[in-house]
């Protein structure tokens, strides 16, 4: 497999208002070589205790397929709790680690147009205060395509 983007650390983070003000986060989130990772709706207010459903998504550069992936997306588990509900070709685990969730999965052939890997529903927690945010972070995207994969 052909490797095509590399990983994007938490400090390029992508911000989720869950409270009474909203925010906007980059989108797309563009990788090194064109792929892109992305979170929908890219705005939300929440109360403390409501809830969320993002999309999250990924699509290979052009001219190119997106075989294979790996997402963690990163959140302080003191403000917010996350649950997955993974696309037909992926495998989506919000207990991965504390404060991460993982989104991998693999198609073939590959994907040549942005595909549904999961979606995320963000609770905000029952203390959070009026006014607070919540970080969500790609703390690792790796997307590989199916290039010059024998496909039986």
């Amino acid at each position: 497999m052909q490797t095509f983007a590399a990983a994007v650390r938490s400090a390029m983070a992508m911000v989720l208002a869950l409270a009474a003000l909203g925010a906007t986060w980059p989108q797309p989130r563009l990788l090194a070589a064109g792929g892109t990772v992305a979170l929908s709706p890219t705005s939300a207010t929440l109360a403390a205790g409501q809830s969320v459903a993002l999309t999250l998504t990924a699509e290979p550069p052009s001219g190119s397929t997106l075989g294979a992936w790996t997402i963690d997306i990163g959140y302080d588990p003191a403000k917010a709790s996350i649950a997955c509900s993974a696309a037909a070709e992926s495998l989506c685990n919000a207990g991965y680690a504390s404060g991460v969730v993982r989104a991998n999965g693999d198609v073939l052939p590959g994907a040549t147009a942005a595909i549904t890997v999961a979606t995320l529903t963000i609770t905000a927690a029952a203390g959070l205060a009026n006014g607070d945010t919540i970080l969500l972070s790609v703390n690792t995207a790796r997307l590989a395509s199916d290039e010059g994969v024998t496909h039986t």
